[in-house]
């Protein structure tokens, strides 16, 4: 299960809805915990997941990157940046991402 410890938005916005997501609901999410490896997703990928899209429609977001959050190489949550439009995050974009998720 995954629970929303930590968000950052803007002023006047949550993405706390009150309840946790059973990993084993989504499973694009679940390969990346379970691989390690990076994921983006858009509402326009073919092969996107109908409860991983549900997610990105209820708030409003396009497309999503996901990775492992690491601690000391142990994987202990999940990290997530989300976009309002419907354009893919870059090799850059999730480089960056796993650069400042992984803690030593």
């Amino acid at each position: 299960m995954l629970i929303l410890v930590a968000e950052r938005v803007p002023d006047g916005t949550t993405l706390l809805q009150g309840q946790g997501y059973l990993v084993s609901e989504y499973p694009q999410t679940a390969e990346v915990l379970q691989t390690r490896k990076p994921r983006a997703l858009t509402l326009a990928d073919p092969d996107l997941d109908a409860a991983e899209a549900s997610v990105l429609r209820t708030h409003g977001f396009g497309s999503l990157v996901m990775l492992p959050l690491l601690l000391q190489g142990e994987v202990w949550g999940l990290v997530e940046a989300y976009r309002y439009d419907v354009r893919a995050f870059t090799d850059a974009d999730i480089h960056t991402a796993v650069e400042i998720s992984s803690v030593d």
